[in-house]
């Protein structure tokens, strides 16, 4: 499990760190480690990450994630499985930091926080994306 993104030259580092932090429940939480990279132009960019291990903690996650997201992102989300899972069976999820830095969960692709589960230890008779989209349906 690994929640990451980037703070830019022009962006607040501590503001970057909180919407990371606001994307995990609390008793998953860990620290948020990072790395000072250049950017394509040679400038200044924070990667910005943290990571979890274990199926109970990545369900609590999903679960948390799940419940936070409006009823047409999770639907949104459900017809994109497809194309949203890779073959070692992570979910790949890009959210609105400005958005979670207010505490909200919502899909989006510019300056996003990259959210990554990868479900193992599911039942190998049914692909894991079936296995994931079941669980999408299924009540919290």
């Amino acid at each position: 499990m690994r929640v990451s993104s980037f703070a830019h030259a022009t962006e607040d580092l501590d503001k970057v760190v909180r919407a990371i932090q606001n994307m995990n429940p609390q008793e998953l939480m860990g620290g948020i480690h990072t790395d000072r990279v250049r950017g394509h132009y040679g400038n200044q960019i924070i990667a910005c990450h943290a990571t979890f291990a274990g199926r109970s903690k990545a369900e609590r996650f999903f679960n948390h994630l799940w419940a936070n997201l409006s009823s047409l992102d999770r639907a949104l989300l459900h017809s994109r499985a497809e194309s949203q899972i890779d073959k070692s069976g992570t979910l790949h999820i890009r959210l609105g930091k400005q958005e979670a830095l207010k505490g909200k969960f919502i899909l989006k692709d510019d300056e996003p926080i990259k959210v990554e589960i990868l479900f193992v230890g599911w039942d190998r008779r049914q692909s894991i994306t079936e296995q994931v989209k079941i669980r999408m349906t299924e009540p919290q």
